[in-house]
């Protein structure tokens, strides 16, 4: 997740403003996507901490959720 954060989701924002010019088309539609990136991002950490122990959620490269919001909101 932490790769397609930095590397697959910019160029695919990339590629729709290049076809989509109105900023505001860009809002609209990015606005689900991210949504659904924190809302499974959330689920991730939720399942963590339900089922694992705190040595094996260590080992889970998860990013801080507010580390999360500041890529997706730098995207967008």
């Amino acid at each position: 997740m932490n790769a397609a954060l930095e590397e697959d989701l910019p160029t695919a924002i990339r590629k729709m403003k290049r076809y989509l010019e109105s900023p505001s088309t860009h809002m609209v539609l990015f606005k689900p996507i991210k949504s659904n990136i924190a809302e499974a991002h959330g689920q991730i950490a939720h399942l963590l901490e339900s089922e694992y122990d705190a040595e094996t959620i260590e080992m889970v490269p998860l990013m801080p959720p507010p580390k999360l919001m500041a890529i997706l909101d730098d995207l967008s």
